[in-house]
């Protein structure tokens, strides 16, 4: 304000880009709430209705607790937090700021 800048040039240059970190790890945590739900799924409709409602994390459920097959679940837990690190790393340089700054 002080050098004559106008309040959407300072939001846009200034507010924006210090609310980046804040919004990268709201973008993290809410991406890795998205993929492992789990407890409202189960306890309302076990899957729902043909599997309307299934999720990953409820098939990694079913296979090592329902089926006891443990070798198994803990392979596509493996692969879960693939999916995950993979979607972390695009977020990342989604909200990457030039160069190897990672926020």
């Amino acid at each position: 304000m002080i050098d004559g800048a106008s309040r959407s040039r300072v939001f846009w240059h200034v507010t924006i880009p210090l609310l980046r970190p804040y919004v990268l790890l709201a973008s993290l945590l809410s991406t890795m709430a998205a993929v492992k739900v789990f407890e409202e799924i189960y306890v309302m409709t076990r899957g729902g209705p043909f599997f309307s409602t299934y999720t990953m994390f409820m098939y990694i459920f079913d296979k090592a607790f329902e089926e006891l097959n443990m070798g198994y679940a803990a392979a596509l837990a493996l692969v879960l937090a693939a999916i995950l690190l993979v979607l972390s790393v695009i977020n990342f340089r989604m909200f990457r700021r030039g160069g190897l700054e990672w926020y």
